[in-house]
């Protein structure tokens, strides 16, 4: 078209516009100005090429922030590894928190790191579990979970959950574990007091019973 306002003090001459769809839904514009000749369809064409090229690497570079910011701000270690040698891919800030060592030095050391903080009673059964996961064969949307105790720097034990999943190569062999490890100390230690106690009650020959303050019973022998 011709005769628009000025943009920003450049007079307009000519204007070619398009709306940019996601969806069916229209979530903004975008427009070409002052061509020497009269805009035509060859232009409009080349100005949707340039538009869902450009608004695709701005979705892509927005969608890679996000996925950054969750990446920083999780509470849990996530991870990516490949099965074949003891390297991180990547590991998230979070593993100072989950284990007392950054992940500049997880990424430095790699899984031999893991394997030194494991506890010596879990250490055979970790290593079985991701032995296996090597020969494992595609679907890659099963996930895995496992449970272990390891050292933290200060100077306790801590038990880890370690969720995760394989990705495969185009051949069909298993070549990463991409997972999240997530400190669950609080729930086993309260799992093994329930159950230290269920023992005591199942046991004892006498009637015993366990109140709360609240006068309700929570646990009968």
């Amino acid at each position: 078209g011709t005769g628009h306002q000025p943009i920003n003090g450049i007079p307009v001459v000519r204007h070619l516009g398009i709306p940019i769809y996601e969806g069916e839904k229209i979530i903004g514009t975008a427009g070409v100005i002052n061509k020497k000749t009269p805009y035509d369809e060859a232009d409009e064409r080349q100005l949707r090429l340039m538009v869902t090229g450009t608004w695709r690497i701005i979705q892509k570079k927005q969608a890679q922030e996000r996925a950054n910011e969750a990446f920083e701000l999780s509470r849990d270690m996530l991870y990516k590894r490949r099965l074949d040698t003891p390297v991180f891919e990547w590991v998230s800030p979070a593993s100072e928190s989950v284990s007392g060592i950054p992940s500049t030095t997880w990424m430095e050391r790699g899984v031999n790191l893991l394997e030194d903080l494991i506890h010596p009673d879990d250490i055979r059964h970790w290593k079985f579990h991701f032995e296996k996961l090597e020969n494992s064969s595609p679907p890659s949307n099963k996930e895995y979970q496992l449970e272990f105790r390891i050292k933290h720097t200060k100077k306790h034990t801590r038990w880890l959950r370690d969720r995760h999943i394989l990705l495969f190569d185009d051949n069909g062999i298993a070549n990463y574990v991409v997972g999240n490890i997530q400190d669950v100390t609080p729930v086993k230690k309260t799992q093994i007091m329930l159950e230290n106690y269920e023992h005591i009650i199942s046991s004892t020959k006498d009637l015993m019973a366990l109140i709360s303050k609240d006068l309700v019973y929570q646990a009968v022998s």
